[in-house]
């Protein structure tokens, strides 16, 4: 099955912005951003309400514990398309992003 990567660009603040290759998931209710990335660009984050447990089409669980952090909104352009996305903080192997079909 083929993936379907994008280049993005998500606004840490006023002056900086980052290019990164995000990965568009059909299956997921959530957006994701890695979180090695969010701590290297000092983003600001914050605990979540809710912890999000994180599972694969089968309902396996995927992570040892649930997502517990979250970035604050941040601007991301793809294109003409600007959207404000809070992500899910996890640690990711092969991409920095990734989107949710909405």
């Amino acid at each position: 099955m083929d993936t379907l990567v994008i280049p993005v660009f998500i606004q840490f603040s006023n002056q900086f912005m980052l290019t990164v290759n995000a990965l568009i998931d059909s299956g997921t209710l959530v957006c994701f951003f890695d979180y090695i990335l969010a701590y290297q660009y000092n983003l600001l984050t914050s605990k979540k309400r809710t912890p999000l447990m994180v599972e694969v089409i089968d309902s396996q669980e995927i992570l040892s514990e649930a997502v517990i952090y979250e970035t604050g909104l941040l601007m991301m352009r793809y294109q003409d398309h600007y959207e404000e996305i809070k992500f899910n903080l996890i640690q990711m192997l092969h991409h920095h992003v990734i989107l949710r079909l909405s």
